[in-house]
């Protein structure tokens, strides 16, 4: 459940008997009833959703071949899930890796004329997409940002002071997720083996304004290697 507004907007005073001549009397009601004002047609649903909890799907798992049509699109990102079930190199040590599987919201329609989005039958307002990341861009700017906002602790596996940069491996945000010291908030799922899962909802959603943007490069092990950020 993904709350849109506050508490207090959400809220109606309470009238106590003593401050009242007649005894229990009703709080008084919203003026603005959001339900009554889009049934009378004097708002719209995306209006009617901005002042409501909205119930969020797993929405739809796109491949990677998909994820260029996210260039530019601004969207909310509203949970992430951690999976350790791939091997990574990770400061010259080969050990269990894992990878992101984000949870995003596309804009509503007025962002998407703003940004100059074509919408079609796969981009279009409000569409929930889930994508995996295992790279040095998404999925390491989303362990950066849960650090940050105290979320997750990472252990050092170095035993050095803490590296934020570098490439794959050479970076302690590319720590697996089963490496963590500590998770304050979310799931985590244990299969009886090796894999670990942690699921995280975002209390506040993380706006990537200009949706994903992609970094192309050459390697020794590839020519045409992309990695994709947050934008």
């Amino acid at each position: 459940m993904a709350k849109a507004n506050s508490a207090a907007q959400d809220s109606v005073e309470v009238v106590s008997e003593e401050a009242t001549d007649r005894p229990n009397v009703p709080a008084p009601r919203d003026e603005r009833d959001p339900l009554q004002m889009f049934v009378s047609g004097a708002m719209s649903f995306s209006d009617l959703m901005a002042e409501s909890d909205v119930v969020l799907s797993d929405g739809d798992h796109w491949k990677d071949e998909q994820l260029d049509r996210l260039v530019g699109v601004p969207f909310a990102v509203v949970g992430v899930t951690f999976r350790n079930e791939m091997t990574r190199d990770f400061k010259g040590v080969k050990m269990r890796g894992d990878y992101a599987t984000v949870r995003i919201i596309l804009g509503d329609e007025d962002s998407m004329r703003k940004g100059k989005v074509t919408i079609d039958d796969d981009v279009y307002p409000m569409r929930e997409v889930l994508f995996n990341d295992g790279s040095t861009g998404v999925r390491r700017q989303l362990v950066a940002y849960l650090v940050l906002r105290g979320v997750i602790t990472l252990s050092d596996a170095s035993g050095d002071e803490v590296v934020t940069s570098g490439a794959m491996g050479e970076c302690d945000y590319d720590l697996p997720v089963h490496m963590w010291k500590d998770m304050a908030a979310g799931e985590t799922k244990f299969d009886g083996g090796d894999t670990v899962t942690w699921k995280y909802d975002f209390p506040r959603p993380l706006i990537a304004k200009r949706g994903l943007r992609v970094s192309e490069y050459e390697n020794e092990h590839t020519k045409d290697g992309r990695t994709r950020y947050l934008a």
